[in-house]
């Protein structure tokens, strides 16, 4: 089960996010042009071409939660040449991995799988055009491409990427978050404190206080605990347990170059 994200009313603020290289908040529908001038992005690429690091054509990709695209995305820029499958993987480490479903890359009317075998023997193919995430994603991907993702064929996590351009740049590792949103806040349904359980049976969210005091109105027998900093649209689903490192690998090594 996953906990209700609820809808950002008319003029509320949205959610923020902030750039990995110069940690500046900003707004999903702001990243792209922030880091076409972040002076700390440029930096860092600087830096790393002074490491001998050769230039790589890379892929910029807004990847978003499909339902609450607001509320869960990162903004991750890709070598041409790394795989689907590392881009999977990339993808369970930082959000989605808890009990190794299998998964699937939808990309114009073609199913890239993780597992053949598998996937035919949960007769997930039938007569769909199939393929194998092995291949290199400059052979499948185009700049204006929005293609699916979806992990665990029992409770799915649907996540949408959409390649926003193609350019040429310097990094340290073939898959790098530069922007990502800010972890949620959930607020009491009932106070507007901050809330720290969430309640299946009657769809609320619930500080301490107030779910002692409205236990007349409900059993809450079916209890959430919100763990500060979570940061995922699989939170609540499955066995999936946040894990706070899993980006780590993927991040900009600014504090190695400076």
């Amino acid at each position: 089960m996953q906990l209700k994200t609820e809808k950002t009313s008319k003029g509320e603020k949205k959610m923020k996010g902030k750039c990995y290289y110069c940690g500046k908040e900003i707004s999903r529908v702001s990243v792209t042009k922030h880091l076409k001038s972040c002076l700390k992005k440029e930096e860092y690429q600087n830096k790393v071409k002074l490491e001998r690091k050769r230039r790589k054509n890379l892929f910029l990709l807004q990847v978003s939660y499909k339902y609450n695209p607001d509320d869960y995305w990162m903004f991750i820029s890709i070598d041409e040449n790394s795989s689907l499958r590392e881009l999977d993987i990339f993808l369970r480490d930082v959000w989605v991995e808890c009990c190794g479903h299998l998964s699937v890359f939808k990309i114009e009317g073609i199913d890239y799988d993780v597992d053949v075998e598998s996937a035919n023997e949960y007769g997930l193919i039938f007569e769909k055009e199939y393929e194998s995430m092995d291949v290199k994603i400059k052979n499948v991907l185009r700049e204006g491409l929005t293609f699916s993702y979806e992990y665990d064929f029992g409770n799915t996590t649907h996540i949408t990427i959409k390649v926003l351009g193609k350019q040429k740049g310097y990094q340290l590792s073939r898959i790098e978050i530069m922007a990502r949103n800010n972890p949620k806040e959930y607020k009491c349904s009932k106070c507007g404190n901050k809330a720290r359980f969430y309640c299946y049976e009657c769809s609320n969210y619930y500080c301490d206080e107030c779910i002692e005091n409205d236990r007349s109105n409900c059993y809450h027998e079916i209890i959430y605990e919100i763990i500060e900093g979570q940061n995922s649209p699989r939170c609540g689903v499955c066995g999936y347990v946040y894990n706070e490192k899993g980006e780590d690998e993927y991040l900009p090594k600014i504090k190695s170059l400076f």
